[in-house]
């Protein structure tokens, strides 16, 4: 008989959890989690053309209107680009509006999916004790991973569609085909919105699911040759669905400024890997909350490990299994990942010093994530013990109490609590609005300073967060010099020497009137913002000061030469730098020697420099290359500089054409250099690599010994692996939808002769 009241029970507790994940929204909002230095983007509301463009650039591995300089880390996957092109109207309507609605989106997954994975483990209990327990567990995962579901989100219906498949398998039922395809699309897109960062640490873990769950139901199955294949192909095709997210993490750990000019392999970075455990998880450490925070998140811990004594081994059920497999999965996390315990942690460092794609795939931190799905089901299943050993209404409503108490706090505590008296609900003034249409305005191709390069962290300070407003609004590079949220993993080398120019700017008068508009220049600056909303210390925040000083940062601009004051917008003021060059031009070459960073700005700096048609030549620049296959680049006496016009094709290639070239030349190309970027004539002949140099410290330029008028390409060669990996991708989720095709057209010719 159909139960209507269990099912009205269910539904309601089904709309709980999304009014929950709704207000999880509004609370993070309102708590200024997007005035922080990730996402500076409130209420910006981008035009239909720069989504669609931006959509469209995601699927390049090199962005260079986001901080020009590395391999871009965030590259795109086939649901990414989906999940982009549904939040299109929200994100023309409102920018607020398109990152709540995305947050409330994948967080309701991640909840939903929590709740009703662990409600179908734990068949053969009452009703009223599987809801209850049911959304414990919720609560559990909601209170861990309710700020940062995006990774988590498909994880839950990705675990309960495997161990459905692995039922209707066994059972040979016709259906498994299609929770084949169902169980392959949820880990994909598990998968592609942990993206590069989180891939890793998601692969062990699912690989772990996969592992427990084939050795616990191979012993049940009649064909366990051909589960243990299924579920290999599960994991394989949703592995290549995503091959765009792995040869992006691959081509990240090949780029020759991440890999030399920062140390890389070397880097104390690498040990982000070494802390993912029970205690920050649950964040059980002096000071994260207080005593009751401290004895809520104890409480979920003892629950949570009192549900591992009642595995029965013996037991098939699927709750045994799943516990089983989230219990191995915990250990290997909380050893394997952690690189102070022994020998895990050694073998762990030897495989991130011989796999250095590997790295690219780091952030020990978001296994939090991981690690909350993994107590939420654990304490549902310690709820449920103790509920069904103590089956009295009074003692079922005292438990769910009880779990809302301690959940629910915790999932509205956040670092930032400690200053809510501040206002966080902010928006951007009109001003910045103005300033940045009126650079967009301005045709061609350039770069944008903003000053002062040393605010960083100024969040809770005011509006203003000293990161990366402008490069949302700007059509153009823009150098910040402070935290860069998108290069967290990898700086570009431009914006460190950036971060450089900018602090001498910033603190000390410079007595060279020369100095910043012709080094501004060489990497691209037309624009310098000062941004009069940054402050030189934060109420909000004791620990953060920044030593600047607008006086100094007025006077230096004021006295130097080609850098004109263009207007005031507000708070803030716009400079023009006459001595800006384009991203790409023909130059002649001053050959400096081995040199440092530091001696060829001071080259460029001087007087008698013409940074219009003069490069800075060092015959050795630390962490970019050496003089190994590289020409030893001499100026040219009889230089005439040619005509060059260009066009941006993609951000991987750029179309060159070259007018009336009667002398020699060298021609630059304003990106941080790679061996990788080539340039090669209409018809097709590569110009020799030997002849690729980098010039002014960072950028690209080949010795061109063609007259005449011609076309060159350059381009960046990594970008065919890139569609590669997304050729494969496609054919893989193709595949995919083949199977379910497949299954779908048996099971139903299977039915037809059932009712025949």
């Amino acid at each position: 008989m159909y139960n209507h009241k269990r099912n009205y029970s269910i539904y309601t507790l089904v709309a709980i959890i999304i009014l929950l994940s709704i207000f999880q929204s509004v609370w993070m909002f309102k708590n200024s989690i997007y005035v922080h230095e990730d996402t500076p983007f409130i209420g910006i509301t981008e035009p239909f053309g720069n989504i669609i463009s931006g959509i469209l650039d995601s699927m390049f591995i090199y962005s260079p209107h986001l901080y020009t300089g590395a391999i871009a880390q965030g590259v795109s996957s086939i649901f990414n680009l989906v999940y982009s092109v549904l939040m299109i109207i929200p994100n023309v309507l409102s920018g607020i509006f398109a990152t709540e609605l995305s947050n409330f989106i994948l967080l309701s997954i991640g909840s939903v999916g929590c709740f009703v994975l662990i409600y179908s483990l734990l068949q053969g209990l009452p009703n009223k004790v599987k809801a209850i327990a049911s959304f414990a567990g919720f609560l559990v995962f909601f209170s861990i991973d309710g700020s940062n579901s995006g990774p988590i989100a498909f994880l839950p219906i990705a675990i309960l569609l495997l161990f459905i498949f692995i039922k209707s398998y066994n059972r040979q039922k016709e259906e498994s085909y299609l929770m084949m395809v169902a169980s392959i699309v949820a880990f994909a897109a598990f998968f592609s919105f942990a993206g590069i960062t989180y891939f890793l640490q998601g692969f062990i873990f699912v690989a772990i699911i996969f592992l427990m769950s084939f050795a616990y139901y191979s012993k049940i199955s009649s064909n366990w040759k051909g589960l243990f294949l299924s579920m290999l192909l599960i994991l394989i095709l949703s592995l290549l669905i995503n091959s765009s997210i792995i040869s992006g993490a691959y081509l990240l750990s090949k780029n020759p400024v991440s890999n030399g000019y920062y140390g890389f392999i070397n880097s104390s970075q690498r040990y982000a890997f070494g802390f993912p455990n029970i205690l920050t998880t649950l964040q059980v450490v002096p000071g994260s909350g207080g005593m009751a925070y401290a004895i809520g998140t104890i409480l979920i811990f003892s629950v949570s490990i009192s549900a591992l004594f009642t595995i029965k081994l013996s037991n098939t059920s699927d709750r045994n299994g799943v516990l089983l497999a989230l219990l191995v999965a915990f250990l290997v996390i909380t050893l394997f990942f952690n690189t102070i315990a022994i020998p895990f942690g050694i073998a762990f460092k030897y495989l991130l010093n011989h796999i250095p794609a590997l790295y690219a795939m780091r952030y020990g931190g978001e296994f939090v994530p991981i690690l909350g799905l993994i107590f939420a089901v654990l304490f549902a299943n310690g709820i449920a013990n103790l509920a069904n050993k103590f089956n009295n209404k009074w003692l079922l409503s005292l438990i769910i109490v009880a779990a809302i108490l301690v959940t629910v706090p915790l999932a509205y505590h956040n670092d930032i609590l400690p200053f809510t008296h501040y206002s966080y609900y902010t928006t951007i003034p009109k001003h910045v609005y103005s300033l940045s249409n009126y650079v967009n305005s301005n045709v061609g191709n350039y770069s944008v300073a903003t000053l002062p390069s040393d605010s960083g962290f100024q969040y809770l300070a005011s509006w203003y967060t000293g990161t990366d407003i402008y490069s949302y609004l700007i059509n153009a590079p823009v150098f910040t010099g402070g935290y860069v949220a998108q290069t967290e993993i990898f700086y570009p080398i431009t914006e460190s020497y950036y971060g450089n120019i900018g602090s001498r700017i910033d603190n000390s008068y410079l007595s060279d009137k020369n100095y910043i508009s012709k080094v501004l220049g060489a990497l691209g600056i037309r624009y310098i913002i000062v941004q009069g909303d940054a402050v030189e210390n934060s109420i909000a925040d004791p620990n953060y000061s920044d030593p600047f000083t607008f006086n100094t940062i007025y006077a230096n601009l004021n006295n130097s030469n080609n850098i004109s004051f263009v207007k005031k917008f507000g708070n803030s003021s716009l400079y023009i730098n006459n001595d800006s060059v384009p991203i790409v031009y023909a130059s002649n070459i001053e050959n400096i020697g081995n040199a440092t960073i530091s001696s060829i700005f001071d080259t460029i700096a001087n007087k008698t420099f013409n940074i219009q048609n003069t490069s800075a030549y060092s015959t050795d620049i630390d962490g970019l290359y050496n003089n190994t296959n590289t020409i030893n680049a001499s100026h040219i006496s009889n230089f005439l500089q040619p005509e060059i016009t260009f066009v941006e094709n993609t951000p991987t290639k750029v179309t060159v054409h070259v007018s009336n070239a009667t002398t020699p030349f060298y021609l630059v190309f304003r990106e941080t250099y790679d061996s990788r970027w080539v340039a090669f004539y209409s018809n097709s002949t590569e110009i020799n690599q030997s002849d690729h140099i980098a010039v002014n410290g960072f950028a690209n330029a080949w010795y061109m010994n063609k007259t005449g008028n011609y076309t060159l390409t350059l381009y960046y060669t990594p970008q065919t692996i890139a569609w590669l990996a997304w050729d494969v991708s496609f054919i893989a989720l193709f595949a995919t939808i083949g199977i379910g095709v497949y299954g779908w057209r048996k099971e139903r010719r299977a039915a037809m002769k059932r009712s025949a």
